[in-house]
């Protein structure tokens, strides 16, 4: 059954948590990217903590939204992946077909669901990275009995050649609604959309699949989608600047806030400057930003909060942060410091950047890309602020590790100039 990637705004009837487990550097980021934004990037960023996207597929009548939760994998950030066993309806196990280790592992990770989620949570097990060339550190077969052993679907997948994401997921997706069945009749009246704790521990189980990378070896439970039907509409260009552009031509909207990686602005404008067709830019920037670079040395036009309120003096005057946001097909903020991420958290908006976020068009990607100091970083409010911002439908560059400006060296500093513009890059070709 084919389907479509549907938006997370409409109602549904039924929303699942999807854990991701695995050891860092197997792919658990990328098989999320992947399923919820049909993105791959090429550029290794690490998991800090956890981290989640949205999407919502129908699924025998149904519309399932899925909150697909990654994890880190690695060992010190376990006690805050653990917390989130008990909620999850399902669990994805992920090894790298290159690195046996890996596989050896999932029994360690089995044994911490054992520990923590719920008896008959709905466990997957997906030998990742399938379009590597030979030879594999792990045969399919030893996927094959292991999933076997433990009861559990298997699929062998590769999120950068797309091979099996869709169908994994659907297959979560559909196991866990086998738990519902029998309460469908008792709640069809219910709009409100359930959550997973109906599950029953005796509700049937479908027939294991095993699906590997090209072909199947049983019956499927689904067949393919074309999850490459994007329903990307554009505004009409009614706002800056006046003069028409061609339909290729997007716009992209840059926040900076006070944070030291501010003086990274001009390299984000010279490497968007060169992708093809090239993008128009515009800049706004916090009061605190512009210690860090020179406004008159940017090539594009920087607007400021004094530029929002000279530009109005009576009602039929426009309100420049509504015409920012109708401007705009896509907006990064690069570097988002700790302070104004905690003020779009909570929905305060008491500047330029902060109002044009507020009003922001949710149907239009933005991006955040987070800086500050590592004790900052790893401060459970900062964790949470994050995750509120995440399920507005905002997308997260997580920051990266090296010696920061204050001559700290740990998790903090804001992803790479390149690192960014690839993400942004992907989202403008699916607008084409």
């Amino acid at each position: 059954m084919a389907y479509k990637k549907n938006s997370n705004q409409e109602p549904c009837d039924h929303m699942f948590k999807v854990l991701l487990l695995g050891d860092a550097g197997v792919g658990k980021t990328s098989l999320m990217w992947r399923f919820s934004d049909d993105m791959f990037n090429h550029t290794y960023i690490s998991t800090i903590g956890i981290d989640f996207k949205l999407r919502t597929i129908d699924v025998q009548g149904k519309k399932i939204r899925l909150q697909i939760w990654d994890t880190a994998g690695q060992e010190r950030f376990h006690a805050i992946s653990v917390s989130y066993y008990r909620t999850a309806a399902g669990i994805m196990l992920i090894y790298d077909i290159s690195r046996r280790r890996s596989f050896e592992n999932i029994a360690k990770w089995l044994r911490k669901i054992d520990e923590h989620a719920k008896e008959d949570v709905i466990k997957l097990l997906i030998g990742n990275k399938c379009d590597l060339q030979p030879p594999r550190a792990v045969k399919r077969e030893e996927g094959e009995q292991l999933a076997d052993e433990y009861d559990m679907t298997f699929f062998e997948t590769s999120a950068k050649e797309n091979e099996n994401i869709d169908e994994a997921f659907e297959c979560v997706a559909k196991e866990i609604l086998y738990k519902f069945q029998p309460e469908w009749s008792t709640k069809e009246q219910d709009k409100s959309p359930t959550s997973f704790l109906l599950l029953t521990k005796n509700s049937p189980r479908p027939t294991p699949l095993i699906l590997l990378c090209g072909k199947s070896s049983a019956q499927p439970l689904i067949s393919g989608c074309n999850h490459k039907q994007h329903e990307s509409k554009m505004a009409e260009d009614d706002g800056l600047p006046p003069n028409k552009r061609n339909k290729f031509e997007k716009n992209v909207l840059i926040g900076v806030t006070g944070s030291v990686a501010s003086i990274k602005l001009p390299k984000l404008v010279d490497e968007l400057h060169r992708l093809q067709p090239k993008p128009n830019i515009q800049v706004i920037a916090t009061e605190h930003s512009m210690h860090f670079f020179d406004r008159d040395k940017i090539p594009v036009k920087v607007f400021s909060d004094k530029d929002e309120w000279e530009a109005w003096s009576t009602m039929q005057d426009p309100v420049l942060h509504i015409e920012l946001r109708r401007w705009a097909d896509i907006m990064i903020i690069a570097p988002l410091d700790a302070n104004t991420m905690a003020k779009l958290a909570n929905g305060l908006c008491d500047n330029l950047l902060t109002c044009t976020v507020r009003a922001w068009d949710l149907k239009k990607p933005l991006l955040f890309c987070p800086a500050m100091n590592t004790l900052m970083w790893e401060h459970p409010i900062t964790s949470e602020q994050v995750e509120r911002l995440i399920n507005l439908g905002y997308t997260n560059v997580p920051p990266i590790k090296k010696t920061l400006a204050c001559k700290d060296t740990g998790i903090g500093a804001m992803a790479e100039v390149t690192s960014i513009v690839a993400i942004v890059k992907d989202h403008l070709e699916k607008m084409k």
